[in-house]
This record gives structure tokens, sequence and C-alpha cells, in this order.
């Protein structure tokens, strides 16, 4: 049996109220990071989904997780869920192992901005930038 987690989610003003099973939806945690999450269940007010994508800030939610969350809840939806990038798609796969790097490197998480800047090109030590 897997483990359903759930957070104290970011609140937002919307009127979603169109939702289907596979379809994405954003959602931010209480650290603030927001992520892609693939409705699995639809129960009255809550909604069961999958963690599409990795965190940052993995001590919450991994990939793959599933969470719990209400529709008050849901920053931004879209119809497809396959729209996200498969995890063994090799440029994901890239991607990941540069995070490891910079993990391994720096002793810590790189930050977004990090990412974006520096390691999607490609895994330069940011003193050498």
């Amino acid at each position: 049996m897997q483990i359903i987690k759930t957070d104290n989610f970011r609140e937002y003003n919307n009127d979603i109220n169109n939702l289907h099973v596979k379809d994405a939806v954003k959602v931010t945690s209480s650290s603030n990071e927001s992520f892609w999450v693939e409705i699995k269940k639809i129960r009255r007010k809550k909604i069961i989904g999958k963690v599409c994508n990795m965190l940052l800030n993995h001590e919450l939610f991994n990939l793959n997780d599933l969470i719990t969350f209400e529709i008050k809840h849901i920053k931004e939806h879209k119809l497809e869920a396959n729209r996200f990038p498969d995890i063994n798609d090799p440029e994901m796969q890239i991607l990941k192992n540069k995070i490891l790097m910079f993990m391994e490197t720096y002793g810590r998480t790189p930050t977004l901005m990090e990412i974006e800047e520096h390691m999607i090109v490609e895994y330069r030590p940011i003193e050498n930038l």
C-alpha cells in the first residue's frame, strides 16, 4: 500500500470546476515550491494525485509520490498530463545527473536560478563562471 502525503498547501482563488482524472494541476507546497501533479482520483472535495516532476526541496515530496489536496490549492490546470517530460527521457536523465553532480560538489540542492542559468546548458562549477 502506497502512502498518500499531504501538506499545508497555499490556497488560491480559482474557479476550476472541470477537473478530470489524468489532468495536470500545479500546487504550491508550504516551502513555497510549485510543482505539477497528475490527478489520479477525485472524491468530493479531496483530490489524490501523483507528483510529476523532481522538486528542489525533496524533504516533503519526491517524484511519483501520491499526495492529497483540494481544488482551492490548485494554482494552474492543464487538460493533459502527458505533456510532462518522461523521466526516462535521455535529456531528463542528463539533467538529473547534473543536479546530482552539483549536490555532490556543493553539498546542497541547487536553486532554480542556478539550474536555469548554469546547469541546463552544461555543468560548470559556479566559481568558474
